[in-house]
């Protein structure tokens, strides 16, 4: 790649190009070398020290360095990474000896499964799917083009993941839902006959679990990003391009609209809406419906600028009384 290539990438504006220099990859600011590319977020680096190649950046160095002036270097940046990485890590498709694969499977061109695997009856991997190490993959499931299942995941019967999606190591998709009713006290088992269905460009953080539905799908829909350690119960519809961080425990039938952001540690009750565009901060606990487009935190979680002024307001009230 040169810087041809680059704008023609990421978009901007090229200054002092060179076309003769093969750019190498990505690098931070103190450590780049020359070839390497560098992204700047901000004004914390001298240019002037900066040994790499090319600089990303908002505005015009003044420098000899190669420039492009890109109004989102960390977009930029993110779509750098990938061409290099997609460039570094194609794998070889091929299926290894060590591996369970039922009869009625039905195998795409270009599949990766690596040993110990298991893949349960009736159930389609697409073209140019990765299954790595340790995976078990039960009945009936789907596996879209170009999806990857990292080392020991586990996906039970009846789960669906669309195109270009990820799910990282030892996360588990489709566990029985959480579902007793009491009788006598003795609590006996609902017991949760459906599935789980994972749309497009989704991506999993490892030990997450995607508890399946009772009589209906859960869903997780195309563009959602979920982080490690994330609990999502039965039934539940995550929307569109939401995101998930570290900690999260989202109750069974909850539904969460398109964009929203949840930071971490979140705990939100069951059977409510959080509707598109909103905003939840870390450590809130949500205990009733939210609006679309709604910033909130605290516990129970309300208004975020109600519960800063509250929480002022119990300092202020501390401090008096000592």
């Amino acid at each position: 790649m040169n810087c041809i290539d680059l704008v023609n990438l990421i978009g901007g504006d090229l200054i002092n190009p060179n076309e003769s220099i093969v750019l190498n990859g990505v690098a931070k600011p103190g450590l780049a070398k020359p070839f390497d590319i560098v992204f700047l977020f901000d004004s914390k680096f001298d240019a002037k020290n900066i040994k790499a190649s090319l600089i990303v950046s908002k505005k015009e160095l003044g420098t000899n360095h190669i420039q492009i002036i890109h109004q989102n270097p960390r977009l930029a940046m993110a779509e750098t990474l990938d061409y290099f990485h997609k460039q570094q890590t194609k794998p070889m498709p091929v299926i290894a000896k060590n591996v369970s694969i039922h009869s009625s499977v039905t195998l795409g061109s270009d599949v990766l499964i690596e040993d110990f695997v298991s893949i349960g009856s009736n159930t389609k991997l697409a073209d140019n799917v990765i299954i790595n190490s340790g995976a078990k993959i039960g009945k009936n499931c789907k596996i879209g083009v170009g999806s990857i299942i990292h080392s020991n995941v586990v996906l039970y019967d009846d789960c669906e993941i669309g195109k270009n999606s990820i799910i990282h190591a030892n996360t588990t998709i489709g566990t029985d839902g959480f579902g007793y009713e009491n009788n006598g006290g003795k609590w006996v088992k609902i017991q949760h006959v459906s599935g789980v269905k994972i749309g497009d460009n989704v991506e999993i953080g490892s030990h997450s679990t995607v508890n399946k539905g009772c009589l209906s799908n859960t869903v997780i829909e195309n563009g959602v990003k979920i982080d490690d350690h994330v609990h999502i119960a039965h039934n539940c519809v995550i929307g569109e391009n939401t995101i998930i961080a570290g900690g999260v425990l989202i109750g069974g039938s909850t539904e969460l609209g398109t964009g929203c952001i949840v930071a971490g540690q979140v705990c939100i009750a069951e059977n409510l809406k959080i509707n598109k565009n909103s905003m939840i901060f870390a450590k809130s606990g949500v205990t009733k419906n939210i609006d679309e487009h709604s910033k909130i935190s605290g516990f129970p979680a309300q208004d975020h600028k109600v519960e800063v002024k509250f929480q002022s307001f119990l300092r202020r009230l501390f401090r008096t009384n000592n």
